[in-house]
């Protein structure tokens, strides 16, 4: 059960994350120029970022957000041949949730309310009653692009 529960985790999250990169595509394009990445700032850059992201709370769109762009910089190392970071971006990442995220999910759930909202047969079942989730989902995605690159355009590295 818990190898299903996982997995049921991991694609919601694959879907949302994919959902979200689609979406903002622009705004993430050419991440390491936006925000000076080398290997001695990716780490201070990949966590002021994400302070002032969650400044304001946690919300599922939030926590989406997090996984998206932690991808979108890895992509962004590897194209600029700096593949040496991805591992570490990853462990950002889940040290970033561990500290700051986790008692915010289990709070709400768990992963598993993750996937049951936002699971491949909550979102189908969604498209189709046009019920509010997704809106919420996407106005919380919205907010996420918003602070990053108004985070990023303040220190004038836009």
């Amino acid at each position: 059960a818990e190898t299903v529960a996982m997995a049921a985790v991991k694609e919601a999250l694959r879907d949302t994350a994919g959902e979200f990169e689609l979406r903002f595509t622009r705004a993430f394009s050419d991440l390491s120029s936006q925000l000076h990445i080398t290997p001695a700032t990716a780490y201070q850059s990949f966590e002021s970022v994400m302070d002032e992201v969650f400044r304001d709370g946690v919300n599922w769109g939030r926590v989406v957000g997090l996984f998206a762009f932690g991808g979108a910089l890895c992509v962004e190392c590897v194209e600029k041949e700096m593949s040496s970071l991805v591992g570490r971006i990853a462990e950002w990442m889940t040290v970033y949730l561990d500290v700051h995220i986790q008692p915010w999910i289990q709070a709400q759930g768990g992963w598993e309310r993750f996937s049951e909202v936002f699971g491949k047969d909550a979102a189908a079942e969604s498209r189709r009653s046009q019920e509010s989730f997704r809106k919420w989902f996407l106005a919380g995605m919205t907010l996420f692009t918003g602070v990053v690159v108004g985070s990023l355009f303040a220190q004038k590295r836009l």
